[in-house]
């Protein structure tokens, strides 16, 4: 990443997409949620973009995502199949 391309971030020019957001955090050695802070009062973002940032702030999340990017497109279909009957049989 370029000098310029930081500028520009930093001055609001180019918004931040959140693949880049998550690499910029890992670079860092921190959680997406570490950079933006406290994403609840955060301004610019939808609810569905706030709802992610606060789902990737829980403790393993980054973890499962980046090990879940790493499987096969039917891996990962059948692996969010199954997450998600987990969750609803357990209220969440």
């Amino acid at each position: 990443m370029t000098f310029q391309q930081v500028q520009k971030y930093e001055n609001g020019a180019n918004r931040v997409s959140f693949s880049r957001l998550v690499q910029i955090a890992h670079a860092l050695g921190l959680r997406v949620s570490d950079l933006v802070g406290d994403i609840d009062q955060a301004a610019g973002f939808s609810r569905a973009e706030t709802a992610l940032l606060t789902n990737l702030g829980v403790s393993g999340a980054t973890e499962l995502v980046e090990d879940f990017a790493r499987l096969s497109p039917q891996l990962r279909h059948r692996v969010r199949d199954l997450v998600r009957d987990m969750a609803n049989s357990c209220g969440g």
